[in-house]
């Protein structure tokens, strides 16, 4: 019983350790266009998509499993969190209506948003994870991120700018908790003569939000990363809140 007690105090501490290593070196990500100001002085209306967002349930050997109905009740969870967040704000949001003009444009849209996401990310913080200094606030002077001319999107919703909103959920399952707890105590023991502590993982919540103008520029981005259950109506809106910081227009 004390040999469990002193592993289960192990674990803890590493968990603990770890998470704040990787706190104090978190870079900085909301990432904003050079001329975020002045280009958002006539976006008064702003069309979204249904949030992309997929849930993984991730098994004891790691493979992760694409869960449909989650998936779509985190979209529906993070839809509801958007438009609460936009009421009272003077910038009108609403959810874009798709159709056959506009239907393969978005898809189009929505598939390489992950990949700008991903360049903007790169280049605020280009060394590995934790080993960064805090990013800066802006893009690197001449860079510009865009997922190319959306006025077929835009125009028939009447809108100025679209929010592209894309999403990441893993839960472990019960076998890859345990699996987890076991390589946590192993790397604690590990630890003792390398100095290294490694947590394994098979939970967490990314969120990736971009406001888009009519020309395909991004002015604003964001990438969320955490622990939450976007399943969760409640804890959704709280992500999407956080994630939605510091964005033009609206007051906290």
């Amino acid at each position: 019983m004390d040999n469990l007690k002193r592993c289960a105090r192990l674990v803890f501490i590493a968990i603990g350790f770890s998470l704040l290593l990787l706190g104090c070196a978190a870079p900085r990500t909301i990432q904003t266009h050079p001329a975020l100001s002045q280009k958002c002085q006539n976006i008064k209306s702003i069309v979204f998509a249904k949030p992309d967002i997929k849930v993984y349930l991730v098994s004891a050997g790691g493979v992760p499993e694409l869960m449909d109905e989650w998936s779509n009740l985190a979209s529906d969870n993070v839809t509801k969190a958007l438009l609460a967040q936009f009421e009272g704000s003077g910038t009108k949001i609403s959810v874009l209506k798709t159709d056959p003009q506009n239907e393969q444009e978005m898809k189009e849209v929505l598939a390489l948003f992950p990949v700008v996401s991903n360049a903007i990310m790169y280049h605020a913080a280009p060394a590995q994870p934790g080993f960064t200094q805090s990013a800066p606030t802006t893009y690197e002077t001449g860079a510009d991120y865009s997922v190319g001319p959306i006025p077929k999107i835009l125009d028939p919703a009447g809108a100025d700018a679209l929010l592209l909103v894309h999403g990441v959920d893993q839960y472990a399952s019960a076998g890859k908790k345990a699996v987890n707890v076991l390589g946590t105590v192993s790397g604690v023991m590990m630890s003792a003569f390398t100095g290294i502590v490694v947590v394994p993982r098979g939970e967490g919540t990314t969120l990736r939000i971009a406001l888009v103008d009519r020309n395909g520029t991004v002015l604003w981005h964001n990438l969320k990363g955490g622990s939450t259950n976007l399943r969760d109506p409640d804890q959704a809106k709280g992500f999407v809140e956080v994630a939605l910081d510091e964005f033009p227009g609206l007051k906290k």
